[in-house]
């Protein structure tokens, strides 16, 4: 067949011109190619980047084109495609990156040469590779997809299914870029092993191998000292020490299979395929395991329950209840203002801001649960029983039943602690059909997802010492991937850009949670909490232009207070606006607020009689002032050695660190708080049955 013969053409040319044209040739495709890098440098394009400059530099690319005589019409038909591909994707890439004008005109222009390098680099290297024979081609493809397989596939994976309830998307929207990043990257591995010099081959199997065993001591081993992606600052400097004895082990790894090449070539020989093929069927076991095995559904598949959105930004032509949910949102924040801006209270003069908040939890999931169902503190309880005792519970049935009876809908929006299955009966927004919910998205950002699944994976990957300089705010994945089932405009921005309330069509009152991003690290506390302000400065002016201002409650709080090195996270925001009440400016109350208030403080703003609140929910925070002496506890998640490690809700194949429940029970305000968990003035502590992401 003619697509595996010669090209005899580009042969006839090869033989006739390229001795007399070798070294111009050369000279031209060397700054050509490290023209691309640095422009693929521009794009971020790091990893492409860099295999260019290899093949370049390192591997004298201007040395392995004379194999491009040597490649069948079949290759140069293979190299003409990837140099096209490749070319179009830089420049879309480039059209829709922040780039200066000169660096897209410099783009544009460069089309026709990216074509003529691109095309060389990929034909000199298909035809080097050709002639370095099966045995070191096979070798070389073992070698890389081992590495690639454990960065690509098994730790996102393994990530995602241990942290599922983290991820607002299923596997099949991961699966496309894990494997294509997959493919990429042990093409571009066994393209850089296979392309350097000769005497270079060895010595680059051994640096993979080294990195394969050191990415597997890495994960396995030393990343214990981290705390949970994402939920709170990490202080780098304080594990400095760490740092070096890490990258010291990684040395010593990468070293041993050098050493071995050097002073023991037959055991070299032997393990240079026994590791990569053991490492490799490793993982792959590993990770069909856990997503064949897991509880959870990865694949979206038997969802019988769901949040509907339908009605996410409308409100009742009568009574409204609405609460803002800012996920972390400190008081802290509300005293710096106070201090140094008050001006930025003006527009909530008829609310009354409580600056002495405790919370129960220190964080969401528990935290939702707590605050929306009045669940008691039980350390014993595994996962599922926590959210049967929650919404199944007395107070929650009493609470939910008791609006409803009074011509309430209840609507609630990126809700935490528990699932839609729990809230089927409790939300009205909640839907349950009788088969399965294929959840399909509406968008998915895959450059966004590709990025942020980068960052994970280095982050897990990487020694200590280089994973402060990943992104962190790119390990977060809310908003990539986008559904219309309960679950959408959670980042702060995107929930204002759509904030449009609208009457509802009944005549039903309205009892409304809406979660968002709020303060959440990773992020600017400050920037963020100014967004989540003029969210409800939006929700305030379109009530009153609608005339439901006055009778509407409206409940800005959090779930938690800021997660970061050297705060509790105990002293969540706190402001409410009852119905009918107006101030000539906003008020300050300092009286012993307690997350445990909170049901019968709904009850009670809805229209429930107070004594039956009270006698149903417990206390409101209208049964406290400022004189007021009160008990109250904070149950912090901690690591505790003393203690077993707990099992991790839906994943039982793993345990988490987060062990026990530190309680610290207090009378004063949050500097009493503050003080006690300085000094470890701990209370009591509770080992978790069942630790609940």
């Amino acid at each position: 067949m003619f697509l595996t013969k010669k090209a005899n053409k580009i042969s006839d040319i090869f033989e006739k011109r390229y001795s007399k044209l070798r070294i111009p040739l050369e000279a031209v495709t060397c700054v050509l190619s490290i023209f691309t890098a640095v422009r693929a440098f521009w794009l971020d394009w790091l990893f492409f980047g860099i295999v260019i400059l290899v093949l370049a530099l390192e591997v004298q690319l201007s040395h392995m084109q004379k194999h491009i005589q040597e490649l069948p019409v079949l290759g140069h038909i293979a190299a003409a495609v990837m140099s096209a591909y490749v070319t179009a994707i830089m420049t879309v890439t480039a059209s829709k990156a922040e780039i200066s004008l000169s660096k897209g005109l410099l783009y544009l222009i460069a089309i026709p040469f990216d074509l003529i390098v691109l095309y060389i680099v990929f034909s000199s290297v298909l035809g080097y590779i050709l002639r370095r024979g099966k045995k070191k081609i096979l070798a070389a493809g073992l070698m890389s997809s081992a590495l690639s397989f454990i960065l690509t596939i098994y730790l996102a994976t393994d990530t995602f299914v241990n942290n599922f309830a983290d991820f607002p998307f299923y596997y099949q929207q991961l699966l496309p870029t894990m494997l294509w990043d997959f493919v990429m990257l042990t093409l571009s591995l066994a393209v850089i092993i296979l392309g350097v010099r000769e005497k270079h081959f060895n010595i680059g199997m051994s640096i993979v191998m080294g990195l394969i065993l050191a990415v597997y001591v890495q994960y396995m081993f030393m990343n214990n000292r981290l705390d949970m992606i994402g939920m709170q600052e990490f202080d780098w400097k304080k594990h400095a020490g760490f740092a070096v004895f890490n990258g010291a082990v990684w040395l010593f790894i990468i070293a041993v299979p050098l050493l071995m090449l050097k002073f023991n070539r037959k055991l070299w020989d032997k393990l240079s395929t026994i590791v990569p093929a053991a490492m490799l069927a490793l993982h792959v076991i590993t990770a069909v395991t856990m997503v064949s095995t897991s509880k959870n559904d990865l694949f979206g598949t038997h969802n019988h329950a769901y949040m509907t959105t339908d009605e996410m930004y409308t409100v009742s032509k009568h009574k409204n209840v609405i609460v803002l949910v800012y996920d972390a949102a400190d008081n802290k924040y509300i005293d710096k203002i106070m201090k140094e801006h008050p001006e930025k209270l003006d527009d909530f003069k008829d609310f009354t801001v409580y600056t002495n908040t405790c919370s129960v939890y220190d964080f969401t999931t528990m935290s939702f649960a707590q605050m929306f169902s009045g669940v008691d503190f039980d350390n014993e309880l595994t996962g599922s029983e926590f959210f049967e005792k929650a919404w199944k519970g007395p107070k929650a049935e009493a609470f939910y039943g008791g609006l409803h009876d009074m011509g309430y809908r209840g609507n609630a929006y990126n809700m935490n602690g528990g699932t839609a299955l729990d809230w089927n009966g409790i939300f009205d927004n909640a839907a349950y059909s009788e088969k399965a919910v294929q959840m399909k998205p509406s968008t998915v950002h895959r450059d966004m997802l590709r990025t942020n699944l980068h960052s994970l994976e280095m982050y897990r990957a990487l020694p200590f010492a280089a994973k402060r300089f990943v992104d962190e705010e790119k390990l977060s994945f809310e908003n990539i991937v986008i559904f219309d089932f309960g679950y959408k405009y959670y980042e702060n921005s995107d929930f204002l850009a759509h904030t449009k309330l609208s009457p509802a069509d009944n005549d039903d009152n309205y009892f409304i949670i809406q979660h968002t991003k709020g303060t959440h690290y990773p992020c600017n506390i400050y920037d963020e909490m100014d967004t989540c302000f003029d969210i409800t400065r939006s929700y305030i002016d379109q009530l009153k232009e609608m005339g439901v201002y006055d009778d509407s409650v409206i409940i800005v709080t959090s779930d938690h207070g800021e997660h970061s090195v050297g705060e509790t996270g105990a002293t969540p925001i706190f402001m409410i606006k009852e119905a009918n009440t107006s101030h000539d400016r906003f008020e300050v109350n300092n009286s012993p607020m307690y997350f445990t208030d909170l049901l019968s403080t709904f009850a009670v703003n809805a229209g429930f009689d107070k004594e039956t609140a009270e006698k149903e929910f417990g206390p409101s925070i209208y049964d406290f002032d400022e004189d007021s002496v009160r008990e109250r506890t904070w149950y912090d998640r901690t690591e505790d050695s003393d203690y077993p490690k707990a099992k991790i809700y839906g994943n039982q194949m793993y345990h988490s660190d987060y062990n026990t429940f530190y309680a610290y029970t207090y009378e004063g305000d949050s500097d009493t708080l503050d003080e006690m968990v300085k000094n470890g003035d701990v209370t009591e502590i509770y080992p978790i049955k069942e630790f609940i992401q």
